[in-house]
């Protein structure tokens, strides 16, 4: 290739799509001048290139212009660039499609076209305009779907016919032949926007076909990858499932759609408006797996049983939600992903396979005198006194400055009231507490949160299941707070331990899970809340640290009495010989016990006196130091009493430590001796 056929180029873009396109115009010896991405991996196979790899910023188009180049390839972006980015090529800008342009142009190119039930679709480079996606042709490849496919492997195709095409796009330029062809001009302008989502927040209508249903399915299957627009799904009663699997079942029209028309081993038969779909696989609203034959018993399927179909004014508000909730999935991914518990207070263990929640409730009790601090007129919400107090609590005895609460309002409670399968009714509320600060910038604080994450509004609850760096991670299931809730909203749904607070900003209840807690446990929270609060009406500006959690007379039993421990005992005795005394007193009494294995007082006094004869045949002695290199075993304690009973002194020693250090250990300490086991002698030093 001669010198003049060469050009230089910027490449923007996040996919790995870009990686493999820049690597083939290196191998032509084109100039990269650098790589605009978010992606990490790309970032770090670009520094691996010795390329100049950054974000992009408000400062691109100057990046851009301070060296002129020829060509801005966008390949994987899907943020528009301004006329002023576009404007900095010698030449044009380029950018890759994933669809076959006019007809789906925007994004999700290949899940709408699987959902519309195409024959055949393609992937599209053109010149990038002021108008998205309209500038003219450079390359297009067409190729057929297969039966088969799905959003996953579609894309895989697509991937494959960008390479083959770029490769062509690149020898037309060094070649000078690059032109352009103007767009099919169409009745109607197909844009698939960000936003743009399925209808009814993906949930199956049995009004449409077997065919179109399955097509749905298929379209949503992103495979590993992360899916950005939902799972299909089924709602019956309280509960909904995501559809993964499905197959169409061709057979006469015969039964009202949404009739259970037969029960499989590994499969549920449903018809619809034509045909009968096959469900195959289905998994919980988080993405956890559910065996078939688990979801039959959950919903109590029977053959004849007819499924609901949504309320058209249902199914469209859950299509209004899903669009506008879209703009906030972003940030809701980046909560979840760094989400932090707190321990909940005095809470038991609840073990896995335990029964399901056991919701009591117990009326909210606080101390009058905390009620003009809990009243505040600057509050913009209800009960965000309450809360702050509540999260500086949370703070002081969970030992953590920051943590997530489950948290709802009066606003969110409104917004998902009915539709509350599809979207959660409870937001996690990120706490970031200081203990050096005062009750009042806490509650200025907190209602900064409230007001931040209420812009988010909700998610929906498919969202784990859809984003595999989320997928296993749980929600905020511990503790909750409901703010502006009347006392006899229903219990269900709770997070373990939820505070709920009226109207009123101070009265309320405790709703917790009688299975990590009982009442008394309840109330001691409530009791210690009540005394931080009393703590904060009495010194508004001192720091959370410095406020009581408990009583005067609690704090003096807690600090004094329990750690008055003073006992007399013969001080002119050693310790071998108190427990001589010991043996005495109980020999058959259990005085070890390890996993399965017990000895009495008798037993372990004769093995100790076993090994204190040996040690004494070493010439163990007054003055002499023996190592102990053991793992926590019965033979450690005979071990130490042996010593001691040989009237030398040990030197306990770490199997775990590193070789240098107990080398050091023994060299520094000169014990004579050396007790250990024989799995551990690798890994002791030698000599």
């Amino acid at each position: 290739m001669s010198e003049d056929q060469r050009f230089t180029a910027w490449l923007i873009g996040d996919l790995s799509l870009l990686v493999h396109c820049a690597e083939h115009l290196l191998d032509q010896r084109h100039t990269v001048f650098g790589i605009i991405t978010e992606d990490r991996e790309v970032r770090r196979w670009a520094e691996s290139k010795d390329l100049p790899a950054s974000r992009p910023d408000k400062e691109l188009a100057a990046r851009l212009r301070a060296r002129p180049y020829d060509y801005l390839f966008s390949i994987g972006n899907l943020k528009i660039l301004g006329d002023d980015v576009l404007a900095t090529p010698r030449k044009t800008a380029i950018n890759f499609h994933d669809g076959p342009l006019p007809k789906y142009a925007g994004l999700n190119a290949t899940t709408w076209a699987l959902i519309a039930g195409e024959d055949t679709h393609g992937i599209t480079w053109h010149e990038m305009t002021a108008k998205v996606d309209q500038g003219e042709i450079l390359q297009q490849e067409r190729f057929e779907i297969a039966a088969q496919d799905t959003s996953f492997t579609l894309n895989a195709k697509c991937y494959e016919a960008a390479i083959r095409s770029f490769q062509q796009l690149v020898a037309d330029i060094e070649r000078g032949r690059l032109q352009g062809r103007p767009q099919p001009r169409l009745q109607t302008l197909h844009y698939f926007s960000k936003s743009k989502r399925p209808a009814a927040a993906a949930t199956l209508s049995w009004k449409a076909s077997a065919e179109q249903l399955e097509s749905l399915v298929r379209a949503l299957d992103f495979g590993p990858y992360a899916n950005p627009i939902g799972l299909p799904k089924i709602a019956c009663g309280n509960d909904l499932v995501l559809v993964r699997e499905v197959a169409t079942v061709d057979v006469p029209p015969s039964g009202q759609p949404g009739t259970v028309a037969e029960l499989e081993p590994e499969a549920v038969c449903i018809r619809t408006a034509a045909g009968v779909l096959k469900i195959t696989k289905v998994t919980t609203a988080a993405g956890a797996e559910l065996p078939v034959s688990d979801w039959v018993q959950r919903w109590n399927l029977k053959p004849g049983m007819r499924l609901p179909e949504l309320d058209p004014a249902l199914a469209r508000r859950l299509s209004e939600l899903h669009e506008s909730s879209v703009r906030a999935e972003a940030f809701w991914a980046r909560r979840f992903a760094t989400l932090e518990p707190i321990q909940p207070p005095y809470a038991k263990k609840v073990a896995a396979e335990s029964a399901s929640a056991n919701y009591q409730v117990m009326s909210l009790a606080l101390p009058a005198e905390a009620n003009p601090v809990l009243r505040s007129e600057a509050e913009p919400v209800a009960g965000t006194g309450l809360l702050a107090a509540f999260v500086g609590y949370l703070a002081r005895v969970g030992g953590k400055s920051r943590f997530d609460l489950a948290l709802s309002t009066a606003r969110l409670r409104a917004l998902t009231e009915g539709v509350e399968l599809w979207f959660s009714p409870r937001i996690p509320l990120h706490c970031v507490v200081d203990e050096g600060q005062g009750f009042e910038s806490l509650t200025v604080q907190v209602n900064k949160w409230i007001e931040r994450t209420a812009l988010r509004q909700t998610y929906r609850q498919d969202l784990r299941a859809c984003l595999p760096e989320l997928r296993g991670l749980g929600v905020c299931e511990s503790i909750g707070i409901e703010l502006q809730q009347p006392a006899e909203a229903p219990l269900t749904g709770q997070t373990a331990l939820t505070l709920r607070v009226q109207a009123d900003g101070v009265s309320g209840c405790w709703i917790y899970d009688a299975r990590a807690w009982d009442k008394a446990d309840v109330e001691a929270i409530q009791k210690q809340l009540g005394i931080f609060l009393t703590g904060i009406a009495q010194h508004p500006d001192r720091p959370l640290a410095d406020i009581d959690l408990v009583e005067p007379a609690e704090r003096q039993r807690l600090l004094v009495d329990w750690n008055r421990t003073t006992q007399e005992f013969p001080a002119h005795l050693c310790i071998q010989q108190l427990f001589e005394r010991q043996v005495q007193r109980t020999p058959g009494q259990q005085a070890l016990a390890f996993r399965e294995r017990t000895l009495s007082y008798d037993e372990l006094n004769a093995r100790s006196n076993k090994l204190a004869h040996h040690l004494r045949s070493l010439g163990v002695g007054p003055e002499s130091l023996v190592g102990i290199a053991l793992e926590r075993s019965i033979e450690m304690l005979v071990a130490i009493i042996g010593t001691l009973k040989a009237g030398g002194a040990y030197v306990p020693l770490d199997p775990d430590y590193p070789t240098e250090r107990l080398a050091f250990m023994l060299e520094d300490s000169e014990a004579a001796v050396l007790l250990t086991q024989q799995a551990l002698l690798e890994r002791l030093p030698t000599g």
